[in-house]
């Protein structure tokens, strides 16, 4: 199962609402995809608004996430753990490597930061 691709971008908020409901339903797969897709949308989304600009790949989230924290606004890792427990839900919604409770956990954590990250856009 590849992470779900859209005809248009969302938000953030978006691409979570997406993965509850696809986690709600059982589709764990999906749900992890699309968690993915909101994390990478509200990392973007704060690059955009402190004019850092890099061209993004699946392997630069983490370098994103370094320029994120260059400036000392937050703890070293603040972002950088998001990214990293991020592209490994999207290896999940690939490959399905986690065992049902490690994607619990994941999922969590990644949701809570993505909630977190729409407070420091607003």
């Amino acid at each position: 199962m590849a992470t779900p691709e859209s005809a248009t971008e969302m938000t953030p908020l978006e691409y979570l609402k997406q993965a509850d409901q696809e986690m709600a339903a059982g589709n764990g797969q999906l749900a992890a995809g699309f968690l993915w897709k909101a994390t990478e949308s509200a990392l973007l989304e704060l690059a955009k608004g402190r004019s850092i600009k890099l061209v993004l790949g699946i392997e630069d989230l983490t370098d994103l996430a370094i320029a994120l924290e260059a400036d000392g606004s937050v703890d070293k890792y603040h972002y950088r753990s998001a990214a990293v427990t991020a592209k490994m839900l999207r290896e999940h919604a690939e490959e399905e490597i986690y065992e049902d409770y490690e994607l619990e956990v994941a999922y969590k954590v990644t949701r809570d930061f993505v909630i977190r990250c729409q407070g420091e856009l607003e």
